[in-house]
């Protein structure tokens, strides 16, 4: 009787340890559900803010029926086809990100040639580092729209990354030479969203940091350890 008290006891400690592996595993699995939810929403969020800015960004040209317009809507065309893929690509790496902002950049190129002109080089021992899609080209966006184009000498954009070779923390940045960007325009949904999702993919100790130029513009970094993804 002793040895079968003692077996039921030990069978009772298995089942209720069973059971909350079980719950802890479900609680897992729904927090990552949330997460991805969170994120595919966040993602919603910045495609269509990308994609109107983008046409805004030609509308003048098409208004004033510019030699131009032709072209650089056939680039546009041609960008699209190539980044739509791309929009909620879940493996996308930083290598397929330059990609985008040097066909975007090229594209605002065109449309204002006197003006801007900028600097994407490549990161070869990053380029296969998996990095959330669009990341890199809202901070170019924004630079263009609230940076650029209210200056009436335009301006230059370089975009550089760097890995520490002691902390692995990769620092990846988005620097202009325009006006900067207002108080009203960093609090825009592109930042705060872009924001979050770097933190929900490498961390809370994750950062974007903005730094002031001299003489004027401003310096946006992204600041992560891609160890710590997801």
């Amino acid at each position: 009787m002793i040895v079968t008290l003692v077996a039921l006891r030990l069978e009772r400690k298995e089942r209720d340890r069973a059971d909350r592996l079980q719950i802890e595993l479900e609680k897992n699995m729904l927090e990552r559900e949330l997460l991805d939810a969170r994120l595919r929403l966040l993602q919603a969020q910045i495609e269509p803010h990308f994609l109107f800015n983008t046409l805004a960004n030609i509308e003048a040209l098409v208004e004033s029926r510019s030699d131009n317009a032709g072209p650089v809507l056939r680039h546009l065309i041609a960008y699209l086809r190539a980044a739509m893929p791309r929009l909620s690509d879940a493996d996308a790496t930083l290598d397929t990100e330059l990609q985008l902002v040097r066909a975007y950049l090229e594209l605002m190129h065109m449309r204002m040639p006197d003006r801007l002109q900028f600097s994407v080089p490549n990161v070869p021992d990053l380029n296969h580092m998996r990095f959330p899609a669009m990341a890199l080209l809202t901070l170019v966006e924004n630079v263009v729209r609230h940076g650029i184009d209210p200056s009436l000498t335009g301006g230059r954009i370089e975009v550089g990354g760097k890995r520490d070779s002691k902390t692995g923390i990769v620092t990846l940045s988005v620097a202009d030479t325009g006006i900067g960007m207002s108080e009203t325009a960093l609090a825009g949904t592109g930042l705060s969203n872009l924001r979050t999702r770097l933190q929900a993919i490498y961390g809370p100790d994750a950062r974007l940091d903005l730094h002031e130029e001299t003489p004027h513009g401003l310096r946006v970094e992204l600041v992560f350890h891609p160890g710590n993804h997801a």
